[in-house]
């Protein structure tokens, strides 16, 4: 599996791209949403993967157990080619797309099957990390790097030869539709993404259940500890921009190169998607990169999701201002943290799932949360597992 990049580091990530290739890049398969290590074995960043599977798997239960799988030690230097590429497509394109690998990667991997203050605490650290506007971002620059790994796509953009179509791109991102390939690119990278958002999806649901069943652990129904630093750190996390190393970087080549190819159903992509296609066609034409970052940064924006990822940080924050023991929090990030996450990245990937529901009033610290989320009681002393 390689990335061929032309003598300008303007690349297509993609199998068997033809023509204008300075350079070959090996990308190695990882397993989908798999933990990287790295080389030396210490573990970086998380930063996710998908592999390769056929469509018939993508609603199968597989996807979900992979996110266990280990996955081969990546190389964290970068060749002067990997290097080019990422310069020309820019910093921001660049740690966006990382950002975006880590969250899903991260939070589809939580294990529900808690044992511990501790282990909670930590699962909710995972679960509440990423800041909304380069989550949003993220998902428009992921779509980007992983459409330039379609050939017929890459190829439709140069056979243009018109300078004016990044400018035309910028202010009417539709018109990327109807350049050769994109179909395919589109549903290319709708379903990887939205494989990865059902991991997210899957990821909530198992936690949300988990504040139930947990309740008959004794130590699930003690006070979490201080958790008003605990909520000053979830604030805290959503203001954190992340950034890219050369590690960040590989796993995210490594990554593209290994997610599923092809396959999917026609549909109309998302918004997101084609913002995404757009960005992509911009740098293959030579016009993305830090230096042109006023001009395409049009694209990498969405207020419609960046509202839905924005309210389940409002939910996720009124939920943790009036919980009480650790089942609760278990609550919180299962519901807020994860599911209304995921119900994000599955809309920017192309499902319509319902908007997060507001469970508490707007004013920060009040609310309903625990009289609606739990209309059980909680387990008592002696229950079973105590």
């Amino acid at each position: 599996m390689k990335i061929l990049l032309n003598g300008c580091a303007l690349a297509a990530l993609t199998l068997g791209l033809v023509g204008h290739a300075g350079a070959q890049v090996q990308v190695n398969p990882a397993p989908i949403h798999a933990v990287p290590s790295d080389a030396d074995g210490e573990q970086g960043p998380l930063i996710s993967t998908t592999g390769a599977r056929t469509t018939e798997q993508t609603g199968d239960a597989r996807v979900v157990a992979a996110l266990t799988m280990p996955a081969a030690a990546v190389r964290p230097v970068l060749s002067p080619e990997e290097g080019a590429f990422f310069a020309a497509l820019g910093e921001r394109v660049t740690d966006d797309a990382a950002a975006y690998q880590d969250y899903v990667r991260a939070a589809g991997a939580i294990d529900a099957r808690f044992t511990s203050p501790e282990q909670v605490q930590s699962a909710l650290r995972t679960a509440e990390s990423y800041n909304v506007a380069q989550l949003q971002e993220g998902a428009v620059a992921y779509a980007a790097v992983l459409a330039l790994r379609s050939p017929a796509f890459v190829e439709g953009v140069r056979a243009q030869g018109d300078r004016g179509l990044a400018e035309r791109l910028e202010a009417a991102p539709d018109q990327v539709l109807s350049l050769p390939g994109a179909d395919e690119a589109a549903r290319d990278v709708s379903n990887v993404m939205r494989l990865q958002a059902r991991a997210v999806l899957d990821a909530g649901a198992a936690i949300s259940q988990a504040a139930y069943t947990v309740q008959h652990q004794s130590w699930s129904r003690g006070e979490v500890a201080e958790p008003q630093k605990v909520l000053a750190l979830a604030k805290a996390t959503a203001q954190k921009v992340l950034t890219a190393d050369d590690r960040a970087e590989r796993r995210l080549l490594d990554s593209i190169g290994a997610a599923p190819q092809g396959g999917g159903d026609s549909y109309a992509p998302s918004p997101e998607v084609v913002q995404g296609l757009a960005l992509a066609a911009v740098a293959v034409l030579g016009q993305a990169g830090d230096a042109q970052e006023t001009r395409f940064e049009v694209l990498l924006r969405n207020l419609r999701n960046a509202d839905c990822l924005q309210l389940a940080k409002m939910n996720l924050n009124q939920c943790l201002a009036v919980a009480g023991p650790q089942y609760e929090d278990v609550f919180c990030m299962g519901r807020h943290a994860v599911r209304e996450t995921g119900e994000c990245l599955s809309a920017s990937a192309g499902d319509s799932p319902a908007a997060p529901v507001r469970t508490a009033a707007l004013d920060e610290g009040t609310g309903s949360e625990r009289a609606e989320a739990y209309a059980q009681a909680p387990a008592r002393a002696g229950s079973p597992g105590d």
